[in-house]
């Protein structure tokens, strides 16, 4: 205040309190894996992003196709810095439910008075899982060959992904050529005596996620049956069919 010996003085004096820059720690993802219902947690490299302020980040993952919905997902974090299992969890699983394709996850905290928003944007891809025989390694038929009328042979053969498709054809041989027909339809095993052949493949998946698996074949034969030989004698009165 004035007084008799000095003037008085007033003064403002302005602060700016600025927005804390923010960040999003530690998010990292596997740059690819092969698309399998059977994923575990190691195969997607996932470690879920923590925002140096605040503690709700949301997560879309988009198709970079653009032939699929973005999945939206949030995270909240504790004080801690620590996500439920079941929100940790739940992200995994929509890694693991994704088809083959090309896809971004884009994790972004938003802007509060305090602090300021963040995003970061990480690329991935699910690749096409290659089909294969698995449990014994190829298919097979129980037996090559029987005589006709007794038990035939059954096929066996087993894909890691998809329906194995198995067809019956008819072989046969000219001048040193083979040639295979489908047998009717393919789909009932030939009775008759003869050489034929058993086809097993795999159908690539409709939605692009497994190979299919070109057919193999295994061939077998029906062979004729042996015909029952007997004697008679001429004394005998009777005799009993055996």
């Amino acid at each position: 205040p004035e007084s008799g010996n000095y003037a008085g003085l007033n003064d403002t004096l302005t602060v700016t309190v600025r927005r804390a820059p923010n960040a999003l720690q530690n998010m990292t993802i596997a740059s690819s894996w092969f698309w399998n219902p059977s994923l575990s947690d190691s195969d997607l490299g996932w470690t879920a992003p923590k925002p140096q302020h605040g503690n709700v980040v949301s997560l879309t993952v988009t198709d970079k196709s653009g032939t699929a919905d973005s999945i939206y997902i949030e995270l909240h974090y504790d004080a801690d810095g620590n996500l439920t299992q079941a929100e940790a969890a739940a992200v995994k699983g929509v890694f693991k439910s994704l088809g083959a394709g090309e896809y971004t996850v884009r994790a972004s905290v938003a802007q509060q008075n305090n602090y300021a928003g963040h995003e970061q944007i990480l690329s991935f891809s699910v690749k096409q899982a290659v089909n294969k025989w698995i449990n014994g390694g190829s298919p097979s038929m129980s037996k090559t060959s029987w005589n006709y009328g007794s038990e035939s042979g059954s096929p066996s053969a087993q894909s890691e992904f998809g329906n194995v498709l198995v067809r019956y054809y008819t072989v046969s041989n000219s001048g040193g050529t083979e040639t295979m027909q489908l047998f009717g339809d393919g789909t009932v095993m030939p009775v008759n005596a003869g050489n034929y052949a058993v086809g097993f493949s795999v159908a690539a998946d409709s939605a692009g996620n497994y190979s299919g698996i070109t057919e193999q074949f295994v061939k077998f034969a029906v062979l004729k049956a042996d015909n029952r030989t007997f004697s008679v004698n001429p004394h005998a009165v009777g005799w009993t069919w055996r």
